[in-house]
């Protein structure tokens, strides 16, 4: 799944499919509203169950703090840097990271 998910992502097909979800949201997040101007944008899928299928309604365009917050409910340790909160991959990888980090010190003698 992991795999083809990429692939789609990097499709002609779905670049298509993000600038019409884009367009259709009026280059806005529809969460907060903050403009493309300001921050970039980026499209969620609700569910993963039609990826490279998408139905209307399956996509919401979202910035990348209202994305982090659907995907980690805004919870975010605060050693990650700035520049991290607005990466959710980056992000969760950090998030790993600092929690693993603590757990060991917690051990230690």
């Amino acid at each position: 799944m992991a795999r083809a998910y990429w692939e789609h992502l990097r499709s002609n097909g779905w670049q298509q499919l993000r600038t019409r979800e884009l367009k259709r949201a009026g280059h806005v997040c529809e969460r907060c509203g903050v403009s493309s101007r300001s921050r970039a944008l980026q499209v969620h899928h609700r569910h993963y169950r039609s990826v490279g299928e998408e139905q209307p309604g399956d996509l919401e365009v979202l910035c990348a703090p209202c994305h982090n917050r659907v995907h980690y409910g805004g919870r975010f340790d605060p050693a990650i840097p700035a520049w991290g909160k607005d990466n959710p991959w980056l992000a969760r990888i950090l998030v790993a990271v600092n929690a693993r980090s603590r757990s060991q010190k917690d051990v230690q003698p």
